[in-house]
């Protein structure tokens, strides 16, 4: 069955009485996956904004995992700035079964983490709903712990090669900074907090698991056509070719 509209995606997936999670890709990483077979995790570098190592990232809905797809900012291509040829003229989407995490840890992604405690820090995030959805305002005691955490995160860990300080970037929304300390408050948390669960099953976080995924199945998207795309997504599957 080829999937036109995200409606019959949706009633493909209520009759299969499963849940997807999505992982975006870019050309490069697409065709690997494709050629393995699976979702390899990232082998991760010293960057700030390199994922952490052994991870494979997840997004909740189509549209958190349309960035890593089309190498930018979705809302961005709509508006006419070309990202294609950063990273190809493909990108891919791939559905991973619910099934297949069960029983794995659960970790949000590391910018939402440092976002929501920018958050809690009363720093400017306008932004937060891109990387928490269903976010509206943070539980008490989240705000309480990691403003706690922060006092223990290392400050002159942080290098932007500009000399900003933590504080400052955190204040300036600056997404390395927002990295850093997530990976920062990670560390301090271990493998599962309350935090991570209220992060992921409310506010909805895109997130990441340890070690390889199978995927159920996946898609190409010639990022050429991405002038096309309706805000909301919802004609996606109608200009994406399935491959399997």
């Amino acid at each position: 069955m080829r999937i036109r509209t995200y409606l019959q995606f949706q009633k493909l997936t209520e009759s299969l009485g499963s849940q997807f999670y999505y992982h975006g890709s870019s050309q490069i990483g697409g065709e690997g996956i494709l050629a393995t077979g699976k979702i390899n995790p990232s082998g991760g570098n010293h960057e700030m904004l390199s994922p952490i190592a052994g991870r494979v990232y997840l997004a909740q809905d189509l549209k958190n995992c349309m960035a890593y797809c089309l190498g930018g900012s979705y809302t961005s291509i709509i508006k006419g700035m070309d990202w294609a040829s950063s990273s190809g003229d493909t990108g891919y989407v791939f559905l991973v079964d619910h099934t297949t995490i069960a029983g794995k840890s659960q970790i949000p992604d590391e910018d939402a983490v440092g976002m929501l405690l920018a958050n809690a820090m009363g720093c400017d995030t306008l932004d937060i709903q891109s990387v928490l959805p269903h976010f509206i305002d943070i539980d008490d005691d989240i705000k309480s712990d990691l403003c706690s955490i922060y006092e223990y995160i290392d400050h002159d860990g942080y290098d932007d090669g500009e000399g900003t300080d933590l504080g400052s970037a955190l204040d300036s929304s600056h997404y390395d900074a927002y990295a850093y300390v997530g990976k920062e408050v990670i560390k301090r948390l271990g493998a599962s907090s309350y935090i991570y669960d209220t992060m992921i099953e409310e506010y909805r976080a895109h997130f990441s698991v340890a070690g390889a995924l199978a995927f159920t199945r996946a898609y190409s998207f010639d990022k050429h056509l991405a002038v096309q795309l309706k805000t909301d997504l919802s004609n996606f599957f109608q200009l994406a070719q399935q491959i399997k």
